[in-house]
């Protein structure tokens, strides 16, 4: 059998030269997810947990009110103001993390309760059109109808071209007043990889 030579001397190769790494049959090959989440067992560590209701009114408040930069502060639970970090650290709800920093698919971060307490969050803000996020009325508060879905966690609740849009302008804004302020920057990144894996197509 006769070994067929490829030139190899341009820096980049043509489309001709990589028929050599031709593989029969490609299309049928797949893909494995890198995705450290499931909402199923995080589903079930939330639905289980004695706390489930109080970490409800939690993640409202960070929602609405904001979190970040290491700062934790209070919510309001059946009257009684209380401090994130100590629900946090009773429940094992793992927090001051970096943006980048991975996790088990079970373990639970402020942002995934956000994520995982995504539905209420809208149907709370649906039922009180009084309230707004801080992420709609600092960063976007442009269109009036799209108030129920952007807030932290409403990626995860995009139906449409037009609300992925509007949602990612807004955390686009939040990003460079972050870096303005030398503050932890780079949310942007992760939210446009959230829309894309969604199949929007954001810039």
């Amino acid at each position: 059998m006769v070994e067929e030579k490829v030139n190899f001397s341009n820096k980049y190769i043509t489309q001709e030269q990589s028929s050599v790494l031709s593989i029969r049959n490609a299309a049928s090959f797949e893909v494995v997810s890198n995705d450290t989440i499931n909402e199923e067992d995080l589903l079930k560590v939330i639905a289980e947990n004695a706390y489930k209701e109080e970490l409800f009114a939690a993640s409202l408040q960070m929602s609405i009110i904001g979190f970040g930069g290491r700062q934790y502060q209070n919510y309001k639970y059946r009257g009684e103001v209380k401090l994130l970090s100590d629900l946090f650290k009773k429940t094992g709800i793992r927090y001051n993390n970096s943006v980048q920093e991975k996790f088990d698919t079970d373990v639970l971060t402020p942002r995934r309760l956000l994520r995982l307490f995504r539905f209420q969050i809208k149907k709370y803000l649906q039922d009180n059109p009084g309230i707004v996020s801080y992420l709609f009325v600092k960063y976007n508060s442009s269109n009036a109808s799209m108030r129920s879905i952007c807030f932290p966690g409403g990626e995860h609740l995009t139906n449409t071209q037009e609300e992925a849009d509007y949602i990612y302008e807004a955390y686009k804004k939040l990003d460079e007043s972050l870096t303005s302020r030398n503050l932890q920057s780079g949310i942007l990144e992760r939210i446009k990889r959230v829309l894309l894996a969604r199949g929007y197509n954001v810039v």
